[in-house]
């Protein structure tokens, strides 16, 4: 799932704390096959050694 955050800040003793914090959900592209984690070419080569990582631990476990 794709989005962003939607975070409302209020300063306590000098802190920023979050007061409200909702996340808005984007649609995901058509393509099942569009590897969304990589879609961002500046983090890509940070993501791809996870998502080979990932790939190599085989299916979840379902409960």
């Amino acid at each position: 799932m794709a989005g962003q955050y939607d975070d409302e800040l209020v300063k306590v003793n000098g802190e920023r704390l979050f007061l409200r914090r909702s996340a808005i959900a984007s649609g995901l592209p058509e393509d099942p096959e569009f590897s969304l984690l990589n879609a961002d070419q500046q983090t890509a080569h940070v993501i791809k050694p996870l998502l080979d990582a990932w790939q190599q631990l085989g299916e979840p476990i379902r409960h």
